[in-house]
């Protein structure tokens, strides 16, 4: 009989971030303001801020790029977008299988999303594989709108632009799913940016940190949630409850 082998859980790791929401939000503003950045820039938007930028043109150079950054100092590693991944990869596809859409790849019959979601989860196990490093992953996306009406009423509903072969596995994949937008008030219209942590009726979210519903579109309540756990694993480590 083998010998099971136990290890001790409730490491501080940083979360797995997926940020999503309409253009000009802040989603990049975001990821400029967590620790010590690198922006691999699939989208062109990143090169006004003052932070480190890398250019690729493949997938497989955005893994080289995640290999050779778990040397390096940086601890925010950000892909920006997911929609521009998914072109990229799109396009790979196609071209190896010498076809002009996705949908014709291999044959059809969702054979290139197929071959695209490996491609995605590849990427997606590399920016995994940071985590012991001490180094925090962070994809941003665009959002989509609609109008639902339900015997609720009339509402907008935002959801990943990005094809849903893709976004589903970034979003089972990520801890932290957060959707920016505007704080709504009934008197003034839209306010300040916001990010909302929890699913609603309106968009898909969800947090495996101890984060309000609604926060400030930043990464300071982040940190503070992360302090905290911090602070109940040490405490429960040493016999606190």
């Amino acid at each position: 009989m083998a010998k099971i082998h136990i290890t001790k859980g409730g490491k501080p790791l940083a979360p797995k971030i997926y940020l999503y929401g309409m253009s000009g939000i802040g989603k990049t503003t975001f990821a400029v303001g967590c620790p010590c950045p690198l922006i691999i820039d699939l989208d062109g938007g990143a090169g006004r801020y003052s932070v480190d930028i890398v250019k690729v043109s493949s997938s497989d150079e955005i893994l080289d790029v995640l290999t050779e950054v778990q040397e390096m100092d940086y601890r925010t590693i950000v892909i920006d977008t997911l929609e521009a991944l998914e072109r990229l990869i799109y396009a790979e596809i196609c071209r190896k299988a010498n076809v002009d859409s996705i949908e014709k790849a291999f044959g059809g019959y969702s054979k290139g999303h197929i071959a695209a979601g490996e491609t995605m989860g590849t990427i997606l196990d590399a920016l995994s594989a940071l985590l012991p490093l001490r180094k925090m992953p962070v994809v941003l996306g665009q959002a989509d709108v609609k109008k639902i009406t339900d015997p609720e009423g009339e509402y907008t509903q935002f959801s990943p632009r990005a094809n849903k072969h893709l976004s589903n596995r970034v979003i089972e994949w990520a801890d932290l799913v957060l959707f920016a937008t505007r704080e709504q008030s009934s008197a003034t219209g839209s306010g300040k940016r916001v990010m909302f942590t929890a699913p609603t009726k309106r968009a898909i979210a969800k947090s495996r940190l101890p984060l309000p519903e609604q926060v400030e579109l930043s990464f300071v309540p982040i940190a503070a949630a992360l302090k905290q756990s911090k602070a109940v694993n040490e405490e429960e480590e040493h016999g606190g409850f």
